[in-house]
């Protein structure tokens, strides 16, 4: 655990129960009382989803931490920087819409979540996910949007861009490859979706991980539309 000794801690890497095989790697952020209010206004009981931008604050942070050189002051400054993302997503408007949802439409939307989320490279169709948790393709549409707040097909591209991110952290230099490997038909389509969710390619962005450019991704967070 990396801590800071006023603003925040930050926690990496942690492993924690999944849907899935295998766990998940985490990120875990605690910030003070006091901080979080200011930042983000009150939170109890929120839940928002992360938007790709956000995904890439994560990988650039965690890898700001790591780094051995990183001294109190980085570690603060990137921990904030995270913070600043995320506030876009907790200050957008809330819907109403998915408290119609009952306990069985609720869990159906969670498994459809986890089955994206188990292979998300694979070609889904809504005919092959409502077979899977027993849906018509019509109401697990309908029913999903409601609860997240967002389109299946949104959601699934959010996942993609999320391990695209993650590979270009690590470096990937075979854009190429990395579209396909991720579920894109050709690397302009991937291009293409990725500079439209970050604003800049898929070069920028593993040039700006691997050199930890926390600068540059302020430029980012202060471009990308909040929807």
């Amino acid at each position: 655990m990396t801590r800071t000794r006023r603003s925040c801690s930050v926690s990496t890497r942690s492993t924690v129960s999944h849907p899935t095989d295998g766990g998940d790697g985490c990120t875990v952020l605690v910030l003070p009382p006091e901080l979080l209010e200011e930042a983000l206004g009150s939170i109890a009981g929120r839940q928002v989803g992360v938007r790709p931008v956000d995904h890439l604050a994560v990988c650039l942070v965690t890898r700001v931490l790591r780094h051995p050189a990183a001294d109190q002051l980085d570690a603060e400054d990137a921990a904030l920087l995270l913070l600043s993302s995320l506030s876009r997503a907790f200050a957008e408007q809330a819907t109403d819409e998915g408290s119609c949802l009952g306990p069985a439409q609720r869990l159906r939307v969670e498994q459809a979540r986890a089955l994206l989320a188990s292979s998300p490279a694979a070609r889904w169709d809504l005919r092959t996910v409502g077979r899977a948790v027993r849906c018509s393709p019509f109401h697990l549409a309908r029913e999903f949007r409601a609860a997240t707040g967002e389109t299946i097909s949104r959601y699934l591209l959010r996942l993609r861009l999320g391990a695209a991110v993650e590979r270009l952290a690590e470096g990937e230099r075979d854009i190429a490859a990395l579209a396909i490997d991720i579920g894109f038909a050709h690397h302009s389509h991937f291009s293409a979706r990725f500079r439209k969710a970050f604003g800049i390619t898929p070069t920028q962005a593993r040039d700006m991980l691997t050199k930890r450019k926390l600068d540059e991704f302020r430029a980012v967070v202060a471009g990308v539309p909040s929807t």
